[in-house]
């Protein structure tokens, strides 16, 4: 990539520059232009994250992530360009799967164990069903952008729940949606939105304007004192692991482990002492 006038400049990138200029109007244009199956699994990834059939009753009308599943299996199986090509981790996950088979036969109640097979028998068919269908670089683009909106649904209002009690300590922490509802798992999640907002804000910023510059500038901050807020050290360890992975890295070291530290600076003064 070569740098254009403060612009990443993208060639031979399926990406146009509207769409790298976050504009809502090219957004959804382009998610409506894809596939079935690519709009199921992102229609998936919404609903498993929000969970908004726990916070609004209209949601539950219909088992929602049920059929956006069943949605990305049928378009998968209909798009001529959704094919599974194995690599090492579909077969760690084959292994994997297997293991946990095994397991469940030789388990102490094995009932039990089956009964909650579930559970790991669908992540590993979402996981193939993510691999075979997000093929595209527009895809992958698109698909980060839904993942970034279920986020943040959830880190503004943790972000605004600390704020509001001083950014002081609860040990409760902040919880998400479904999944995350634990504030360790919550806290951990967030770490990882940190770390994917921090590069999308490095290396396309200079495509925004207005409001969405300085709302894509406060993903970041948002998921930042989500992890504050978790009080969670698995989850401080993992944003400070990420700051420093991202600094390694980056061909402006200098300036990159001069953010990191205030960064963390910053963050060692919010921390609570418990």
């Amino acid at each position: 990539m070569k740098k254009t006038n403060e612009r990443v400049s993208l060639e031979n990138w399926a990406v146009n520059d509207e769409l790298l200029s976050l504009k809502i109007s090219a957004a959804w244009k382009s998610f409506k232009s894809e596939h079935f199956a690519f709009m199921a699994i992102c229609f998936y990834l919404f609903f498993d994250y929000v969970k908004p059939d726990q916070q609004y009753p209209i949601f539950a009308i219909l088992p929602f992530l049920f059929l956006s599943i069943l949605g990305a299996i049928v378009g998968w199986y209909m798009d001529p360009t959704s094919k599974i090509q194995f690599s090492a981790l579909h077969t760690v996950l084959l292994l994997f799967g297997f293991h946990a088979i095994l397991s469940s036969l030789f388990a102490y109640d094995s009932a039990f164990a089956f009964a909650h097979f579930e559970l790991l028998r669908t992540s590993i068919l979402i996981i193939f069903l993510i691999t075979a269908i997000v093929k595209t670089e527009k895809r992958l683009f698109i698909f980060f952008l839904v993942y970034f909106v279920s986020n943040f649904r959830m880190s503004q209002f943790g972000f605004i729940s600390w704020v509001k009690r001083g950014f002081s300590f609860a040990s409760y922490g902040v919880t998400g949606a479904g999944w995350f509802r634990n504030s360790g798992e919550f806290g951990m999640e967030m770490a990882i939105f940190f770390a994917f907002t921090i590069c999308f804000v490095f290396f396309l910023k200079g495509h925004w304007k207005g409001w969405m510059k300085w709302l894509m500038y406060f993903l970041p901050l948002s998921a930042i004192g989500c992890v504050l807020a978790s009080s969670s050290r698995g989850a401080i360890l993992a944003a400070i692991g990420g700051l420093l992975y991202l600094s390694m890295f980056s061909k402006q070291k200098f300036k990159a482990i001069i953010g990191a530290s205030i960064v963390l600076g910053v963050a060692y003064w919010f921390i609570p002492p418990e």
